[in-house]
């Protein structure tokens, strides 16, 4: 199998995951199989690492202009350790929390993902060559150019931060900001699932809230969700305010 023909099948494929869902009893599992099995022929597969040599930009971008801060008359306070279960079932489940470095090293929930994804070389040997993922474009989704666009996942990592990746079959003139929001990522690429867990509040199922007695929890299997936003970094993306229906954790990492 030739590069444009592993290039466009693997994207058949993947396809199949993002717009039909692959909701039939063990499509997912072919759908992944068949993948691998497009790779491997092609003898583009799971490249070797490291695979290539990129200079990650550190700095932020410098504003030039601060804007006037609103603060919110009763502050989301940050805890000096992650309570425990039992604690959080009694005392904290009803208002929001910061926990800081949780996920860091050091911390109680350690995730190997906040020291490999900082690789690219380290992301695509995981899921192999000629894969896709949708994104948004637009600094915000209430801006009139505002759009949704499905794009090869080099492509993408180049856009959020490693600008090395980019190569003849990309179209490096594109520099809208790119945003994986609300992605079953893992879903897709199972492979990185092994970065992350899930921290203990989220299978602890307390029960709805004085201040939301309606609450109910996802109607999934397990009753949780698991999705993902990457953003192209340096301030490009922001999200209005809004609300969600569900209770959520929201770990942040600035890789």
């Amino acid at each position: 199998m030739d590069e444009a023909c592993r290039d466009r099948s693997v994207r058949k494929l993947d396809m199949a995951i993002i717009i039909g869902g692959a909701i039939i009893p063990n499509r997912m599992e072919w759908i992944q199989r068949a993948i691998k099995l497009a790779q491997v022929n092609s003898g583009l597969g799971r490249p070797q690492l490291p695979l290539i040599d990129v200079d990650m930009p550190r700095k932020r971008r410098r504003l030039d202009h601060v804007p006037e801060l609103l603060f919110a008359p009763q502050p989301i306070p940050t805890l000096a350790e992650a309570p425990s279960v039992d604690r959080y079932l009694t005392a904290q489940r009803e208002s929001p929390f910061v926990i800081r470095s949780y996920l860091n090293e050091g911390g109680q929930s350690v995730w190997p993902a906040i020291q490999r994804w900082n690789d690219p070389g380290y992301l695509l040997s995981q899921v192999g060559r000629g894969r896709c993922v949708p994104v948004e474009e637009g600094s915000s989704y209430d801006d009139s150019d505002w759009g949704q666009r499905i794009v090869p996942f080099e492509e993408f990592l180049a856009r959020a931060g490693f600008p090395g990746l980019c190569t003849g079959t990309m179209n490096p003139s594109r520099h809208r900001p790119m945003y994986l929001a609300q992605h079953s990522l893992f879903r897709q690429f199972p492979e990185l699932e092994q970065d992350m867990s899930l921290p203990d509040y989220v299978s602890s199922a307390p029960p709805a809230t004085a201040s939301f007695p309606s609450y109910h929890p996802p109607d999934t299997k397990d009753g949780v969700i698991v999705n993902v936003w990457v953003g192209s970094g340096s301030g490009e993306i922001v999200s209005p305010a809004h609300t969600v229906s569900w209770e959520s954790i929201l770990p942040n990492a600035d890789l």
